[in-house]
């Protein structure tokens, strides 16, 4: 009975020791991933695009 117990305290003991050793590599990789999908996204909208047209000087006053 004593076994089983120590072998589940131990293996919880690792297992909480690898994750908090991952989690700071996990948390940047997470973010890296983040920022690529946002940057892909970014990629398929148009660039600005502008429209210029001579404006007819109605007053003839050239203030258009």
């Amino acid at each position: 009975m004593v076994v089983p117990l120590m072998i589940a305290l131990v293996s919880a003991q690792y297992g909480a020791q690898v994750t908090s050793n991952q989690a700071p590599e996990q948390e940047i990789l997470a973010q890296e991933s983040v920022k690529r999908h946002e940057d892909a996204q970014l990629e398929t909208i148009p660039p600005v695009v502008a429209h210029a047209e001579e404006l007819w000087d109605v007053n003839g006053d050239e203030w258009n």
